[in-house]
């Protein structure tokens, strides 16, 4: 999400270089997925070079053990010696529980800030809301709770949740009370060390981290709190943050989440973290699948892989990996990359296989799913015109439209208004002539341009220092990281 804006438009459900739509240099307006250039059909016989195996179709779909896997390109077809350049949308239905599956043991620590600014009715409520979630788990769940200000303290090592458990986490919860700074970095890592000792085959272990304010002690740098999300990720371990209020680093807070698998929320109210609390608990205890990853893999010399929006990705030779957050049932997942196709020569050509891999929370075994899909080049300019993938093209207007959004909320943020509104204007204009031209679903198309026309509205209103201002930004962030990994229900 931080990397430099690039809106790739090419012939039909490709994307030709227009890294300036989001820039303030230029005013120019082109079409997401434009139409293709006019090129005399070629009338001789396409050479299939599909690199090995059978030509693959442009979208394929397949059943896994947690639901349904699902993978398509925004176009069946490219034009000849165009820039190749096409989306690829993975699609993750996840089967909803049945009420009679017991679900895995939990693990968890809840890592409270009690800094001087959580003082009176929100460190209350952060209480409240942590004793509601202990009173919904099991005996067999165990939990841990760590307070921080300028220090962190372990007020309660791991234990079980049966009645004499409850009864103690209950009142060292209920003791807690402000103090000073905020020392994040020692808050999550003694969390963290707390689910250490208490990991086991099968179980799922979680880190709920609440702050209200800013890394201002201890360490606070942002790549090395990273890889502590990341290392703990990497054992097993979910952090989950929770922002609370207008005051707290949402980019801190997200980065966290993303690095370490978890969930980000934001909550403006305090007395709403009791439903946050409770939802998180909810789907905790829904998981189907943990250790998930997606791989995209180049299945042709060639092919790149150039980009996947919204989510945190490390490079495997020519593929990408990306490193998912638990699934729960009943959860609807997308990610949306950009691939780069060689498209010199008429014929087919296989553009990548996705390879999925989880742990299943029935099973507790590790397992695999895998599709691929591939391209046709061809130079009958009508035919690719004709070829494009609605739900693809829509999926990735949502995409470009979430980092608009996001873009134009940092811009806001250090106050500058007019780059903003300009950010904000552009890919408006740009989403409603794409969703024209192709017809896209009215529900949908209206619904992304709303939040463009809410965000507009409220940069004009607000000052970007004022209450309203700030939980515009921290709102339109939020909503931004939805859009990108959410399926619309």
């Amino acid at each position: 999400m931080k990397r430099k804006t690039a809106l790739i438009l090419c012939a039909a459900g490709g994307l030709l270089a227009v890294a300036a739509i989001l820039t303030p240099k230029t005013n120019s307006q082109t079409n997401l997925v434009p139409n293709a250039t006019a090129v005399e059909p070629d009338t001789s016989s396409p050479a299939p070079h599909m690199c090995s195996g059978e030509a693959e179709p442009a979208k394929s779909s397949a059943r896994f053990s947690g639901g349904d896997l699902s993978v398509a390109l925004s176009s069946q077809k490219l034009l000849k010696d165009s820039s190749g350049e096409v989306f690829l949308a993975v699609d993750l239905l996840a089967k909803v529980q049945k009420q009679t599956e017991q679900r895995p043991p939990l693990s968890l620590a809840i890592v409270i800030d009690r800094s001087g600014s959580m003082s009176g009715d929100k460190l209350d409520q952060a209480k409240r809301a942590a004793v509601g979630l202990v009173e919904r788990l099991s005996s067999q769940d165990r939990v841990a709770v760590v307070q921080y200000d300028d220090s962190a303290q372990l007020v309660l090592p791991s234990i079980s949740m049966d009645t004499v458990g409850k009864t103690r986490a209950r009142a060292m919860i209920n003791r807690l009370s402000a103090g000073g700074g905020t020392n994040l970095h020692d808050g999550m890592a003694l969390g963290r060390n707390a689910v250490f000792g208490k990991t086991s085959e099968g179980r799922l272990n979680r880190v709920i981290l609440l702050s209200d304010g800013n890394a201002n002690a201890g360490i606070t740098d942002l790549p090395t709190l990273n890889r502590v999300a990341s290392r703990a990720a990497e054992r097993g371990v979910r952090l989950t943050t929770v922002g609370l209020g207008l005051d707290y680093n949402e980019d801190l807070m997200e980065s966290l989440a993303e690095h370490g698998r978890g969930q980000y929320y934001y909550v403006q109210d305090a007395v709403s973290l009791k439903t946050v609390f409770k939802g998180e608990l909810q789907d905790i205890q829904a998981t189907v699948a943990t250790n998930a990853e997606i791989r995209l893999v180049p299945a042709c010399s060639g092919v790149e892989i150039v980009e996947v929006y919204g989510y945190h990705t490390t490079r495997d030779g020519n593929g990408v990996v990306i490193r998912m957050a638990d699934i729960a049932g009943g959860d609807k997942r997308k990610l949306v990359a950009r691939v780069r196709v060689p498209a010199g020569k008429l014929g087919t050509v296989n553009v990548a296989r996705v390879l999925m891999s989880y742990d299943d929370a029935d099973s507790r075994g590790r397992k695999t799913a895998e599709l691929a899909v591939g391209v046709e080049i061809s130079a009958d300019a009508k035919a690719v015109d004709q070829s494009a993938d609605k739900r693809v093209v829509a999926a990735a207007m949502e995409v470009h439209s979430a980092r608009a959004l996001r873009q134009a909320a940092q811009a806001y943020k250090t106050g500058d208004v007019a780059r903003a509104t300009r950010i904000n204007r552009q890919w408006r204009a740009q989403a409603e002539k794409t969703a024209s031209k192709y017809d896209l679903p009215q529900e949908e198309s209206e619904a992304l341009l709303m939040e463009l026309d809410v965000q507009d509205d409220g940069m004009r209103r607000y000052a970007p220092s004022s209450s309203h201002g700030k939980s515009m930004i921290k709102g339109d962030k939020a909503k931004a990281r939805q859009m990108f990994k959410r399926k619309k229900k």
